[in-house]
């Protein structure tokens, strides 16, 4: 007799008895934190040479922001321009060495203007504003209020560039922040957007735009906003040689931001990139005295990019216990002696491995209530492989000269 028909039936059977079952439950597993990639004797660079690595790719950068070089970006060029031209009526005069200095001198001239706030009896406050209305620069760099309008965003003419700014995009409201941990009243207080834009035009022409949009949350004067985004970008729209975007979150599981930032002469490039996601819980944020903050795990990563030279840097630390950052703790003594957890990171320079670190980060044996020991440490130093711990690092016992 054929067995298929058993068979048939067995399999039948168990096919429909599996239907019955639920799922089984998989529970997640753990991560494993890999020890990353060892610095190799010959192909790494040198401990002692990175602070001349360093020197180097800043004269690089350096000159690539160089307004008067023949690489520098002629959209660039015309946003400078402008810039002096639009501003040049304002208390501040710009002052440009560099596009990096920018935002500063904005900052300052758009926030310029402040007024004592009535209404708070005996206390004495300091508001300031944002600009409104419209306004035009002369020739001799004299400012003229030629409208009350806009009320919700500035305006700033010259003869042939516009700076507009809207502070309440879509119909979003400001918020006064203050230096006492409220929005209500204090000794100072500064009015910020919480979906603002700004547009640079030269003709109709744009030459430079940024966009940012906040959620403030009640503890923006001690801790920072729940949120935070910001993009921006200089010369042209397309391709923009100097552009940013940055991103902030302070959620109830952690706080996480990042940035990059790109900036394009003719011939060269360059660009930044940092990543941070610190898991945690966070106790009496709006409350100084009290406040806590719990980390358990955390991911941090940079990125520099210049010619020539390319770093870069990673960081994971996993099961992070007995760490607390409070007034209280950090004030105690060896507040870090009891920490455990275990430590993976690395860095690469010209992609190769430059140094690396991966252990425990509990105290070991010697109980000498300085974590680290356990955690090893790897480099290239004079042409020898150096493995020593990160305990002896930070204290100093190890010569890295």
């Amino acid at each position: 007799m054929s067995k298929l028909p058993s068979l048939a039936v067995l399999l039948g059977l168990s096919l429909t008895l599996s239907a019955c079952r639920p799922d089984p439950i998989v529970e997640p597993q753990p991560e494993v934190l890999t020890q990353p990639a060892v610095p190799v004797v010959g192909q790494a660079t040198e401990l002692q040479n990175l602070p001349m690595v360093a020197d180097q790719a800043a004269r690089t950068f350096s000159d690539m922001l160089n307004p008067s070089s023949t690489d520098f970006d002629p959209d660039l060029t015309a946003v400078l321009q402008t810039f002096g031209g639009v501003m040049s009526g304002m208390n501040q005069p710009l002052r440009m060495q560099s596009p990096a200095q920018l935002g500063q001198q904005i900052k300052g001239m758009l926030t310029a203007r402040s007024r004592p706030a009535s209404g708070l009896g005996a206390l004495t406050t300091t508001t300031t504003l944002l600009p409104r209305g419209t306004w035009v620069a002369g020739a001799q760099g004299q400012l003229t209020q030629t409208s009350a309008q806009p009320t919700d965003g500035y305006i700033l003419m010259s003869s042939t560039t516009a700076l507009t700014a809207e502070w309440e995009v879509g119909g979003s409201k400001t918020v006064l922040i203050d230096g006492d941990g409220n929005l209500t009243s204090a000794a100072m207080r500064v009015e910020v957007p919480t979906n603002a834009r700004v547009i640079l035009t030269k003709g109709t022409v744009k030459r430079a735009a940024a966009q940012m949009t906040m959620t403030p949350g009640a503890c923006v004067s001690i801790t920072g906003p729940d949120a935070l985004t910001l993009t921006a970008w200089a010369g042209r729209e397309s391709n923009s040689p100097a552009q940013l975007k940055f991103s902030h979150m302070w959620a109830a599981t952690g706080v996480t931001t990042s940035a990059e930032a790109t900036y394009l002469t003719r011939t060269r490039s360059a660009s930044a990139s940092i990543k941070s996601s610190i898991g945690g819980s966070t106790a009496n944020r709006c409350t100084p005295s009290t406040f806590a903050f719990t980390p358990t795990r955390a991911d941090m990563s940079a990125s520099i990019n210049v010619p020539n030279n390319t770093a870069s840097a990673d960081l994971k630390l996993r099961d992070l216990t007995n760490v607390v950052f409070s007034d209280t703790e950090l004030k105690a003594r060896n507040w870090f002696s009891k920490v455990t957890g275990t430590l993976s990171a690395s860095a690469q320079h010209n992609g190769k491995a430059v140094m690396s670190a991966f252990g425990p980060l509990a105290d070991g044996a010697d109980a000498d209530l300085l974590p680290g020991d356990q955690a090893n440490v790897q480099f290239v130093l004079r042409g020898k492989l150096i493995v020593t711990n990160l305990q002896a690092l930070l204290e100093g016992k190890v010569a890295l000269n």
